[in-house]
């Protein structure tokens, strides 16, 4: 399953990058994770891996992100490994007119076992969870907080 969205957010590419890139950040952005520890490689750099624990709706959801590919104010793209899916992420920040940035965030899920069968079902709240998180995200950096 393919997923694509995209969101303007008013700010210069290297002010969005600067609180993209910033690991204390991401929880404000996205409200389901619990925890987030570096595991290996790096920090901040290609092969960093992280554990990341997010609570959906009261289940526990542990996930092992590895940062695949990073180009400063251009595009940060990992793998996400869980127990339900593998998946390929690429966020990518382009310059637009009057100093706004362009947010595209691709990602391509790959689901394990059974949940192929319940991947059918989740595609919607899979989008609308990433255009929620996207849209606190855009509230960060515009405004320095986000709903969460």
């Amino acid at each position: 399953m393919r997923l694509r969205n995209k969101i303007t957010i008013c700010a210069d590419p290297a002010t969005v990058w600067r609180v993209f890139d910033d690991p204390e950040n991401t929880r404000r952005w996205q409200p389901a994770l619990t925890s987030q520890t570096h595991v290996a490689g790096p920090p901040g750099e290609v092969g960093a891996v992280y554990e990341l624990v997010y609570d959906h709706n009261g289940r526990e959801l542990r996930t092992v992100t590895t940062l695949t590919e990073k180009r400063e104010f251009e595009l940060m793209a990992a793998t996400i490994d869980s127990e339900s899916s593998f998946a390929t992420v690429a966020n990518r920040f382009e310059p637009i007119a009057n100093n706004q940035t362009r947010w595209v965030l691709d990602i391509e899920y790959r689901f394990k076992g059974l949940y192929k069968i319940v991947a059918i079902f989740v595609r919607r709240s899979m989008r609308a969870r990433a255009d929620d998180e996207m849209r606190n995200f855009k509230q960060l950096v515009e405004y320095g907080s986000a709903e969460g």
